[in-house]
């Protein structure tokens, strides 16, 4: 990923270095961009996503993948990027939703059985998970969990990783399986949880793929 550009990068290499009236419109985040842009949502995430959450439960859950997708957001429109582009805004074809079906099935399969083997060789972890569910979510309101565990940071993580840094680390690159490997590593990590980085990168890889396969975020 030109980690010369990354060590011993200038002010072009870090678009929101650049005065916003110096920056030509339709601008393609660099991977200088999509690391920053990584690093600073890391840290907010650790140190106020996890406050907030362990303070207000559900309703910091809901600040915190409002904090994520503005980011990105935010970035992009400080660069005059083209957001159809950087975030893959296209309706996907039917083909390709049938075959992120398929490769869905493939990846859970996979992430179910590698999860066990972890669980049965870690236990305690069990119970932390356990008693994170019991404290955010919201008893006897099926439809809002769902909505705020699960729709809400589908499309937010989705703007944030397959959106914003995939389209970084694509940039100038002739492959993309570089990319597509090390964005969803670093989305396993950003979940911060032992017994989820593995299968959640597995998962991120996955959907990183079906979205260079695509060019549509919507798979």
């Amino acid at each position: 990923f030109n980690s010369e550009e990354i060590l011993f990068g200038n002010s072009r290499n870090f678009s929101f270095l650049e005065k916003r009236s110096n920056i030509k419109k339709g601008t393609i985040p660099t991977v200088s961009d999509g690391v920053i842009l990584y690093a600073v949502g890391l840290v907010l995430l650790i140190y106020v996503g996890s406050y907030i959450q362990l303070k207000f439960k559900m309703t910091g859950i809901v600040l915190t993948q409002v904090m994520i997708i503005s980011l990105p957001i935010l970035f992009a429109f400080y660069i005059k990027s083209d957001f159809k582009k950087v975030f893959s805004l296209k309706l996907p074809k039917f083909k390709h939703l049938l075959g992120s079906g398929i490769l869905w099935i493939g990846c859970y399969l996979l992430v179910f059985i590698l999860t066990n083997i972890i669980m049965y060789y870690f236990p305690q972890n069990q119970e932390i998970v356990e008693g994170l569910n019991d404290a955010l979510f919201i008893k006897d309101n099926l439809l809002l969990n769902l909505l705020i565990v699960a729709v809400m940071p589908a499309i937010c993580e989705e703007m944030f990783f397959r959106g914003f840094i995939l389209t970084s680390f694509k940039n100038n690159q002739k492959s993309y399986k570089g990319a597509i490997i090390f964005s969803g590593i670093l989305f396993g990590i950003m979940h911060m949880d032992f017994i989820r980085i593995i299968p959640t990168s597995i998962l991120g890889i996955s959907f990183a793929y079906a979205e260079c396969k695509s060019n549509s975020i919507g798979v």
